[in-house]
């Protein structure tokens, strides 16, 4: 992982020593300067300035999705030179649903993303179908 603002933060791939693996995925990954965040679910090597955010319960990818996106809000008060370090970033606050009895509402948040998924997908279907159709006329 990167501190790039694209692309999931992956700037390539390498074959390294399987000793420097983060394996312990899902992770949220935030960059320090670009204070952009990504769901990573795959193992990765990762550069220096990445904060690595490792749920303490096992979370959905799209929970964490959700999570990742609420803390992105917040991207614009950071900048290259006042960055998202961990000690910033354990002090960011976000706003979460939660249930009632006030605990997080992982089950909501994984929903509320997967149908925003479902719905962009479907878009871009949509888009191909009809760009299909221009072309074969």
């Amino acid at each position: 992982m990167t501190r790039k603002e694209v692309s999931n933060g992956v700037d390539g791939f390498i074959d390294e020593d399987a000793s420097l693996l983060y394996s312990d995925v899902p992770v949220i990954t935030i960059g320090n300067e670009t204070a952009m965040p990504f769901v990573q679910t795959s193992p990765f090597y990762t550069g220096t300035k990445i904060n690595i955010m490792k749920p303490r319960a096992d979370l959905p990818q799209f929970a964490l999705q959700f999570i990742a996106t609420s803390l992105q809000k917040h991207k614009s008060k950071y900048s290259f030179s006042y960055s998202i370090n961990s000690t910033r970033l354990k002090k960011q606050r976000i706003l979460l649903p939660v249930t009632p009895s006030g605990e997080p509402d992982y089950d909501y948040m994984e929903q509320y993303a997967k149908n925003i998924h479902h719905k962009k997908i479907t878009e871009y279907l949509d888009y191909l179908g009809a760009a299909k159709k221009d072309l074969t006329g």
